[in-house]
């Protein structure tokens, strides 16, 4: 069981031995921060495609699992610069990976005419199109709606095929499925 009082270290000794409380505890200690912190550094346009709980989960399980191999810091206090340096490094990334030229935000609607029906189209348009899109998504079958999701997210068929355990013959299958789909659909 992990005392409230225990320092970091003995914390990840104790989940170095299998204590799941001490992981808990550490989760507990550190989680808050880490997400304020990382919420202070994502930027606005970006938290539509990642967010502070994605980048809470991988700097947890990257220093758990680095704890439980024995990789642990120091000294006491260098657990926080360890955690706050894994986060900023990891929010870097993902800006980096979202700016990509494949899934750039400023590239997401290339289509000239897509964009001028877009910024004329009324809120009603804007409603009707939503339903829509919201009706063709919860029709279609639980594959082809992933796929169209990670479509939609810019993710590339070879990225699709990899998230889906399938091969891009298959996500080429489901595009054609999901183009099919929404042409059928009353507008």
């Amino acid at each position: 069981m992990a005392n409230s009082q225990d320092g970091d270290h003995t914390l990840l000794e104790r989940y170095r031995d299998g204590d799941e409380a001490a992981a808990k505890a550490f989760f507990d200690r550190y989680g808050d921060r880490i997400l304020s912190l990382t919420r202070l550094q994502i930027a606005r346009r970006f938290t539509a495609r990642f967010d502070e709980f994605d980048v809470l989960q991988t700097v947890m399980r990257n220093f758990l699992g680095n704890a439980r191999q024995g990789v642990i810091p120091s000294r006491e206090g260098d657990v926080w610069i360890c955690l706050r340096r894994l986060a900023r490094s990891k929010v870097i990334n993902l800006i980096h990976f979202h700016q990509a030229r494949k899934r750039n935000l400023e590239q997401s609607i290339s289509d000239p005419e897509l964009v001028e029906a877009l910024e004329t189209s009324s809120e009603h348009d804007a409603v009707e199109l939503a339903d829509l899109i919201e009706k063709g998504i919860q029709s279609l079958g639980p594959n082809e709606s992933r796929t169209l999701l990670l479509m939609l997210s810019g993710q590339s068929d070879e990225e699709i095929s990899n998230d889906l355990h399938v091969t891009e013959r298959t996500v080429r299958r489901y595009r054609a499925i999901i183009a099919e789909h929404f042409s059928r659909l009353e507008c």
